[in-house]
């Protein structure tokens, strides 16, 4: 029986996927990271000529995972200027690092030691989006796109997210049962956990009988601080209300991902609504992957069209703090 004689809080921040750090500075991607299909946006691989593989100086993730098609930056190994490299072998210094050339790889991927770097089937050619991974986050994308490019970072040809907006989720969960409706203080959610929030559906018990209160999550989604609400959920003790912040306007797939117009906030569309945070506070507050936090954070949009938090130290080339 899905129901609870109290309402129960489940205050969600934003979810964050494919958070890495990146030396001297780092880049985050904000929303959950799908890397079921090649070429999602934040996964850094892509199709070239029906193969999928990574992008340019980067490697598999899971490369005995033929199902996940995320890719990693390949990691420098420690050097000086003497590790230039030749015709021999394809590697450059890159700030205080060596690191192999587009299209190569580490010759000997457990010998920290060795600096050689053999060609690498599994990487596009070409350069990619290397000014925002090497240590220069705040140079808004690569130089070749400088043009597409304001001086918040937002990339001006995407498009707005008022844009991406569709209609509501359709509903898939269940109705309550008449029966169940024997106290006034029950209350009904149409999905499990496992459903997620998305085209959810609330009922309150009055009198015997189930009346949908659809505007209720928001209502109390909104007395916690919070903008919107995704919905609900049935967790298995109790009803939970997903909370969010941001538009909380209908929308459909990475596409939606976008930079506010204040060069601060970062949209993503998660649960079929959008959801924003501030990538000052993600950079200065939450850090990376490895809880490393940084002086300033802006959001921009990448040549390949990801979203993302870019974050920087006080001192760093380009950094604006």
């Amino acid at each position: 029986m899905r129901m609870t004689q109290t309402l129960r809080t489940l205050l969600l921040t934003a979810t964050f996927g494919g958070l890495g750090g990146l030396g001297l500075g780092c880049v985050i991607s904000v929303g959950p990271l799908d890397c079921s299909e090649c070429g999602n946006t934040g996964c850094d691989s892509q199709l070239v000529g029906g193969e999928c593989v990574c992008d340019a100086g980067h490697e598999w993730v899971n490369p005995n995972d033929a199902n996940d098609f995320e890719c990693d930056e390949i990691p420098g190994r420690g050097g000086d200027a003497s590790c230039g490299g030749d015709e021999n072998n394809p590697v450059h210094l890159e700030g205080e690092v060596c690191v192999c050339d587009d299209g190569f790889n580490w010759c000997n991927p457990s010998d920290l030691s060795d600096l050689s770097c053999c060609e690498d089937p599994n990487q596009a050619p070409g350069e990619t989006d290397a000014p925002l991974t090497t240590g220069d986050p705040m140079t808004s994308g690569t130089a070749d796109t400088a043009d597409d490019v304001d001086d918040t970072g937002a990339d001006e040809t995407a498009e707005p997210p008022g844009e991406c907006t569709m209609e509501e989720a359709e509903w898939n969960g269940v109705e309550p049962n008449d029966a169940d409706c024997t106290d006034d203080t029950f209350i009904f959610c149409s999905n499990v956990e496992s459903e997620g929030p998305a085209g959810s559906r609330y009922w309150e018990c009055m009198g015997g009988t189930w009346v949908e209160n659809s505007g209720f999550p928001t209502v109390w989604c909104e007395s916690e601080g919070r903008d919107f609400a995704y919905g609900c959920i049935d967790d298995g003790s109790g009803v939970a209300f997903v909370c969010g912040d941001g538009p909380g306007t209908p929308c459909s797939g990475p596409d939606c991902d976008a930079c506010g117009d204040d060069g601060d906030q970062i949209l993503f569309c998660q649960d079929n609504r959008l959801g924003g945070d501030s990538c000052l506070r993600i950079c200065t507050e939450e850090g990376d992957a490895d809880g490393i936090t940084y002086d300033f954070g802006e959001c921009v949009t990448t040549d390949e069209g990801a979203t993302e938090c870019a974050c920087c130290d006080a001192g760093e080339e380009g950094c604006p703090a």
